[in-house]
């Protein structure tokens, strides 16, 4: 038989975390990415890619899963806070949403679903319901189908 090399494990099960460090972790790791969204309000963007790296760093160090919600917040590739419409880029394309970071290009494509039922473009679609211009004045529809006619 081969002979078997012991490592010395000290202060017992190695890797092993409780529920209490897992628990502080996820609440570090919202606390952080709250000050980046803080941060990169108020023009620091540095700071706010301080803070989401440190947010990612305790997920890694504690095996940690940060929230679907959490992870959408900031670019992956340069840690980037992302403000829709101010440093991002999106796109709907084919049953998918495309995210591009403005920063570094870094492209994330997220599956989206759509009802299968009618598409309502806008108020007047709703049923039951007359459109806003309409409710303003008081006046119904029928009142206006004199004109289309003629």
């Amino acid at each position: 038989m081969p002979h078997m090399r012991r490592t010395a494990v000290r202060g017992g099960r190695r890797g092993f975390r409780t529920a209490l460090m897992v628990s502080v972790a996820r609440e570090r790791m919202e606390n952080l990415v709250r000050m980046a969204a803080a941060a990169d309000r108020s023009g620091e963007s540095a700071r706010s890619r301080r803070y989401v790296g440190l947010a990612r760093k305790i997920g890694m160090r504690y095996n940690v899963r940060m929230s679907p919600e959490l992870r959408g917040q900031f670019c992956s590739a340069c840690n980037t806070y992302l403000r829709y419409g101010v440093n991002t880029r999106s796109r709907l394309r084919a049953g998918r949403r495309v995210v591009t970071c403005v920063q570094c290009g870094q492209v994330t494509r997220l599956p989206f679903s759509q009802d299968r039922g009618e598409v309502l473009t806008g108020p007047s679609d709703l049923p039951g319901e007359p459109e806003p211009a309409l409710a303003e004045e008081g006046l119904e529809e029928e009142d206006f189908a004199d004109e289309e006619a003629e």
